[in-house]
């Protein structure tokens, strides 16, 4: 991954969607991270920020 790609948070609860959307973005040259709920979204955009 470069050391500047754009990070990208995928929220989606059909493991089969957001697996197909995190590989394309991750072709895309995104780094991808998912999660399965909007609680789960905040809770790590949180983290992430301190």
């Amino acid at each position: 991954m470069a050391p500047n790609a754009q990070s990208v948070l995928v929220v989606e609860d059909e493991a089969s969607i957001a697996s197909f959307v995190s590989l394309y973005l991750k072709n895309a040259g995104y780094e991808v991270r998912t999660v399965a709920s909007g609680r789960d979204a905040l809770t790590s955009v949180e983290k992430d920020e301190c």
